[in-house]
């Protein structure tokens, strides 16, 4: 595992421009990822499970972006995961 300290500096290492000075924006992380600095400007409260939170106004736009027709399933020898690395839950 690693700490919050490894995104950090992982950001600053490929941080390049200011965020005003933007058109795009993106993570370092995911590099795939990169967005209209716009799409972000404003927020819309959306239902999610028993709750509310906060997401993109332009959310379908965004979500277009990443992943293209996202509300059609894929067919289903293409349901898989497509990230490289397995996640554990601890159990006490």
């Amino acid at each position: 595992m690693v700490g919050k300290q490894f995104f950090i500096n992982r950001f600053n290492k490929h941080k390049r421009f200011s965020w005003e000075d933007s058109e795009y924006i993106g993570t370092p992380c995911w590099i795939r990822d990169i967005f209209k600095k716009e799409d972000f400007d404003e927020a819309i409260r959306a239902p999610f499970e028993d709750t509310e939170v906060w997401i993109p106004k332009n959310y379908d736009s965004i979500l277009r972006m990443a992943y293209g027709d996202y509300m059609k399933l894929p067919p289903e020898d293409k349901r898989v995961p497509h990230h490289d690395y397995s996640a554990y839950r601890k159990v006490n």
